[in-house]
């Protein structure tokens, strides 16, 4: 960045007194965009996330400069929309309307941070103002995790810690925790340029505390919240998409090929394991017990129990899509029902008045019915309970919690067939590292046509398949009792301290004010 660049982010209040004059949004406007452009190089494809930090302290510096709220809400917009716009491209796989609709939404979040960085540049000085920022944008990231239609999760900065050993932090404050921690050190370091003339000591003092908090979180988070009671051998069988770029109705013989594929895959097994993976939908159009008896009938006795996908139309017009947990020989032992669906990918909000939307019929010909209950299967044969949820759900920290609180492991069953080469998998593999660091529990990820892999508790990733490619993923999932703090108290500690900070940051502008 040039001289000139740095400068122009330079908040109105910061060093200047209030008085100064605002900057151009001609100026501030592109430099957010460019901010959020480079938030979203911590995440998949790039992975690059000390440059995120850096692009965060460029937008919210941009956004404090722009002189007034509502100017600083179109700064933050600007920041939102093009972050939102890179890493969620992947939608464009889906359906252009969806992207069109998904990125402006998600992007609209930062006008709140936008509009309160501004605002708290110029009655605030670098301590208050980089704790103001932090608390807002948390506070703002809890909102955009439930709503609208039940919330997005996707994007939250804390995700971009999962390659390095920060994201241990996440037992103690979640991801959300780490993404507060993660904003506070951008603001700081945008707080450190802008207030540096008014003595280094002054300006250093935010950056210094960040730091150390978000380093003392992630070595607390480090310690054995969990104890280690075991583990089990899991085979994650992956197979080719029989039917690249088509949708299932669309390909005759696609369920007769998945199956097929899955029991060719496992007879090449040549290693005993207590446990089978397929991915989501591998099992479809029937129901779970039906497909059970399918299974048997083509496969005969298989050499452990099954965890496999399926997709059932049991209702008119609607479908469920469960996580089911096979005996050997086919019989159903437990299952569970996805919770939380994907809006345009597993039902249409407002169908009747959206249905005019092109491929909407083929995407998504019938809605998906909601189950109730958080996922717990017990294992056959084995002391062993694992927590389970299907594709999107594992980017939901409070979904993944319910999961983990009475079980040993997590299971979530998942496909990228609908997403071509998107890093959209890569992406909800990074999520689910943070929620083996936030549970203390190993993770399995099976994926229909990859990326596959199996997750140490602290969120660790040794291997992973590729995209696309047959494979058999065997390895050792661990297993542990007890809780972190996360799992028993989730979010709410987080949410409540950045309101508390929110308000007394209030308070002291006002006592500056006055």
């Amino acid at each position: 960045m040039t001289a000139e660049s740095l400068s122009a982010a330079r908040p109105a209040g910061m060093g200047a007194g209030p008085g100064r004059p605002a900057r151009s949004l001609w100026v501030l406007v592109p430099l957010s965009a460019f901010g959020g452009v480079l938030t979203s190089t911590g995440f998949p494809a790039s992975d690059l996330a000390p440059l995120a930090l850096l692009g965060v302290a460029v937008g919210l510096g941009a956004c404090a400069a722009s002189g007034t709220a509502g100017r600083g809400a179109i700064t933050g917009l600007a920041y939102g929309v093009a972050f939102a716009g890179v890493v969620f491209a992947w939608a464009l796989q889906l359906e252009v309307l969806a992207y069109l609709a998904l990125a402006p939404i998600q992007g609209a979040f930062w006008v709140l941070t936008g509009a309160a960085a501004t605002v708290a540049a110029r009655r605030l000085g670098p301590l208050g103002w980089t704790v103001a920022v932090a608390a807002t944008w948390t506070l703002v990231e809890a909102l955009r995790a439930r709503a609208p239609m039940g919330g997005f999760e996707w994007g939250q900065l804390g995700l971009s810690s999962a390659e390095f050993p920060v994201r241990e932090g996440a037992a103690i404050v979640g991801t959300l925790g780490l993404t507060g921690l993660l904003v506070a050190v951008a603001a700081a370091l945008a707080a450190t340029l802008q207030w540096w003339g008014e003595g280094p000591l002054r300006a250093l003092v935010p950056l210094i505390l960040a730091l150390a908090a978000t380093g003392s979180v992630a070595a607390i988070g480090a310690a054995d919240w969990t104890e280690d009671v075991g583990s089990l051998e899991v085979a994650i069988i992956q197979v080719d998409d029989p039917c690249p770029g088509e949708y299932a109705a669309e390909c005759p013989g696609m369920r007769q090929e998945l199956l097929a594929d899955h029991i060719a895959a496992v007879g090449r097994l040549d290693e005993d394991v207590d446990l089978l993976l397929w991915g989501e939908g591998v099992l479809r159009g029937a129901t779970p017990e039906q497909a059970g008896a399918a299974l048997h009938e083509a496969a005969g006795d298989l050499p452990a129990p099954l965890l496999a996908g399926t997709s059932s139309p049991e209702e008119p017009d609607r479908f469920y899509n469960r996580n089911v947990l096979y005996e050997p020989d086919g019989t159903v032992v437990d299952a569970y029902a996805k919770r939380h669906a994907v809006p345009f990918g597993e039902y249409v909000p407002f169908r009747n008045a959206l249905g005019w939307i092109a491929n909407v019929g083929d995407l998504v010909p019938t809605d998906m019915v909601s189950g109730g209950l958080p996922g717990e299967l017990a294992v056959p044969d084995h002391a062993v309970s694992l927590g389970t949820v299907v594709s999107w759900e594992v980017t939901f920290a409070r979904l993944v919690r319910d999961s983990a609180a009475d079980t040993q492991a997590l299971t979530a069953l998942t496909t990228q067939a609908s997403y071509e080469e998107a890093p959209v998998s890569d992406q909800l593999l990074q999520a689910a590292r943070l929620r083996a660091a936030e549970t203390g529990r190993g993770a399995a990820i099976a994926a229909t046509t990859g990326r596959s892999t199996i997750i140490e508790p602290g969120g660790a990733q040794p291997a992973q398949t590729e995209l696309y490619a047959a494979d058999e993923l065997v390895g050792t999932l661990e297993l542990r009792d007890g809780a972190t703090p996360f799992v028993r108290f989730g979010e709410w500690p987080v949410i409540a301290l950045a309101l508390a900070l929110g308000l007394l940051q209030v308070l002291a502008s006002r006592r500056r004010r006055s």
